[in-house]
């Protein structure tokens, strides 16, 4: 089986039509799986439930946002190697240089090109280190 059949992608934005197009741009890739969440607040609980390859995060949700998950997901011992992707609309220097302190291995601005997204992700799946190189 190919190495990208085995990758387990969760994508986490509050916007229906966004996790959508990042699902159908994903799935483009040939993913194994790819599943989504509403908010960080589910999407901690697909975390805790399921191994991930790579998560696909958006910063501004209500409850949990981005930035906030993604604390939450460096102080888990289980979690804490996770690569995470941050797509939001912030272009802020001091946004990202928050998210990329916190270890994001990228960090798309909205409105994306889905050529862009699928290149990160696969870069990061290159990385991943519970998925067989690729």
């Amino acid at each position: 089986m190919d190495q990208l059949q085995q990758a387990k992608i969760l994508i986490a934005d509050d916007s229906a039509v966004m996790r959508v197009q990042l699902r159908h741009s994903l799935e483009e890739l040939n993913l194994g799986t790819v599943i989504d969440a509403e908010n960080g607040l589910s999407a901690w609980d697909e975390l805790q439930r399921d191994d991930f390859h790579c998560l696909v995060l958006d910063w501004e949700m209500p409850g949990l946002d981005g930035i906030q998950l993604l604390e939450r997901i460096r102080k888990d011992e289980k979690l804490k190697d996770l690569p995470v992707l941050m797509i939001t609309i912030h272009s802020d220097q001091k946004k990202i240089m928050q998210a990329m302190q916190q270890g994001v291995k990228g960090y798309i601005i909205k409105p994306m090109n889905s050529q862009i997204l699928q290149n990160k992700v696969l870069e990061i799946l290159k990385e991943a280190p519970t998925l067989p190189h690729l």
